[in-house]
């Protein structure tokens, strides 16, 4: 998945797949999850939100199924 790298303290990368509503977020460290079942209308407040970070842990973290995908090499 492409991911868009974001101004956070805490992300580095958020991703979207809508056909499968899919958010993927990469956090600073190197560790990659995907949130299942993500609205489209999530998604654009997510990229419309001031602070990444504080909106992901309001409205992301907690509220929806994920998995951790991997973490980055580097």
């Amino acid at each position: 998945m492409e991911r868009e790298n974001v101004q956070s303290s805490n992300l580095v990368s958020v991703g979207y797949l809508a056909d499968k509503k899919i958010l993927e977020v990469e956090f600073k460290g190197g560790t990659i999850y995907q949130f299942d079942q993500v609205e489209p209308a999530v998604w654009a407040e997510f990229q419309k939100a001031p602070s990444k970070g504080q909106w992901f842990h309001s409205e992301i973290k907690n509220r929806y199924t994920h998995r951790k995908i991997e973490q980055v090499k580097g």
